[in-house]
């Protein structure tokens, strides 16, 4: 599923539906039965298959008993980066509402939406990953943007991972591309590695990036953090392909974008 954002949610024509659709959707308390009821009857391969296209290969097991496409290596991304969304405030007080203190793109009042720092941080990923800085940083421009899905488009452009793309989605020309595979993150990894994009940057929930990221096959004796903390939200995972394995070599990038961010890693 690929959302097109020249008409966000956060679009006055689009709002009175995406508020109705808004309910008591968050990141962290999401259900995600409808969309397993729906896609109990496919395999990863069919799910895959209508995202973009399978590899060319098997598809094995592994002993972290994850289904991982196999291809040569000028198939893969040669770089993939994945960051948590913008910054959130914590959970409100009992009796405080979340609405206080986040917002949509318009400024309008959202409990899912990102927080003012959080949209900072949105705009200063816009500069860190464009073509006139990310070269002088070490980085890649992405040529595909991958967020987190919500039920659909307009439910997905009011959750924090989509709207931590937007500004990068607009200075690029790039769709934010939401496989609706929440709840399914070998199944999302997949498509990622199906799609033939040479650098990709993944914006996703920070308690399922870990297992996101265990379906992308690292060089032996990788080791990546089983648990991203709940307070930083300012580093950048990398995945570097090595050719001549097809696996991905894995660093952190400590982002330092806004004031108060760390120069360490997880």
């Amino acid at each position: 599923m690929v959302f097109d954002d020249t008409n966000p949610a956060g679009s006055r024509s689009g709002q009175e539906t995406s508020r109705k659709k808004r309910g008591a959707v968050t990141e962290d308390r999401f259900d995600t039965s409808t969309h397993r009821s729906a896609t109990a009857s496919m395999s990863r391969r069919d799910v895959i298959g209508v995202i973009g296209g399978v590899f060319a290969g098997a598809v094995a097991s592994t002993s972290l008993g994850t289904q991982r496409a196999s291809a040569q290596p000028g198939q893969l991304p040669q770089q993939i980066y994945v960051i948590r969304h913008g910054e959130k405030p914590p959970d409100p007080l009992p009796g405080q509402s979340a609405e206080t203190f986040r917002v949509d793109v318009d400024g309008e009042q959202n409990p899912n939406s990102l927080s003012p720092r959080g949209w900072q941080c949105s705009g200063a990923l816009t500069a860190l990953f464009s073509p006139d800085f990310a070269p002088k940083v070490g980085l890649r421009t992405p040529m595909a943007l991958y967020a987190a899905a919500y039920v659909n488009a307009s439910v997905t452009q009011i959750h924090r991972p989509y709207q931590t793309l937007l500004g990068l989605s607009r200075r690029l020309g790039l769709p934010v591309q939401s496989p609706d595979l929440i709840g399914q993150e070998a199944g999302f990894a997949d498509a990622v590695l199906a799609g033939g994009t040479e650098v990709v940057l993944i914006c996703y929930e920070h308690h399922r990036i870990p297992a996101l990221v265990r379906g992308i096959p690292t060089v032996d004796g990788t080791a990546v953090p089983a648990v991203w903390p709940d307070d930083r939200y300012d580093v950048i995972w990398t995945f570097s392909l090595n050719p001549a394995t097809a696996r991905y070599v894995f660093n952190q990038v400590p982002g330092q974008l806004l004031d108060g961010d760390t120069d360490t890693v997880i």
